[in-house]
């Protein structure tokens, strides 16, 4: 996890960016990804939250978007631009 590190609020897992276009949930007991999550083009990750529920991932990247992911689903729900026109 070379650019992000985000524990979940129940402490079973734990988010991380260290690849492009992607963010690994992975199992804190034995590191291994349990989900996979990639959005082609978000570039280098920069960030990452869990929700308060644990349903969701909020994660920032170089391309200047905030991605908004379903944990349960697995899948890219909205994305919110941080730059400025």
């Amino acid at each position: 996890c070379a650019r992000s590190l985000q524990f979940s609020r129940d402490g079973k897992t734990f988010a991380c960016q260290a690849d492009v276009d992607a963010v690994t949930i992975r199992d804190l007991k034995t590191g291994e990804p349990t989900i996979w999550l990639s959005d082609s083009g978000m570039g280098t990750g920069t960030g990452a939250r869990f929700s308060l529920d644990g349903n969701l991932l909020y994660s920032s990247s170089s391309d200047g978007l905030i991605r908004i992911w379903t944990i349960p689903g697995q899948s890219l729900i909205g994305t919110v631009s941080t730059i400025q026109l």
